[in-house]
């Protein structure tokens, strides 16, 4: 029940404050990547594969079966099918457009720019 609490108290079924939720996504999001970093030539080449969501947006179906292919994740001819009804569900889907106010683009750019670098993003990609 402690356990409970303290998840409860954290993770949800509560009414959220917000407090220092700016500082907190900044944080987390330096902490998570900060960490990869530090252990990702620990993964097994064979074992990890990297795609920026515009590539898997632009062609899903080539982009996972190189995924596939890399990882070794059987016949990907298995999957199509269900891939491809999917993406029939989805058609017609546009992401939300958000601008964000200048501020925040500045603190973005500052705290996570080495991260927009790294992946070849631009501000115009990172921001919309």
């Amino acid at each position: 029940i402690k356990l409970w609490k303290s998840l409860n108290d954290v993770q949800g079924l509560h009414v959220p404050r917000h407090d220092n939720l700016e500082e907190y996504v900044f944080s987390n999001f330096e902490r998570m990547y900060t960490a990869f970093e530090q252990d990702r030539e620990m993964i097994e080449p064979d074992r990890f594969h990297e795609v920026r969501y515009e590539d898997l947006v632009a062609d899903p179906v080539q982009r996972l079966h190189e995924i596939y292919e890399h990882l070794d994740l059987g016949h990907f001819a298995v999957a199509l099918p269900h891939l491809e009804a999917y993406l029939e569900s989805i058609r017609g889907y546009t992401p939300n457009q958000h601008r964000l106010d200048p501020a925040i683009r500045t603190k973005i750019e500052r705290r996570w720019g080495g991260y927009l670098r790294r992946y070849g993003y631009t501000a115009d990609v990172a921001y919309g």
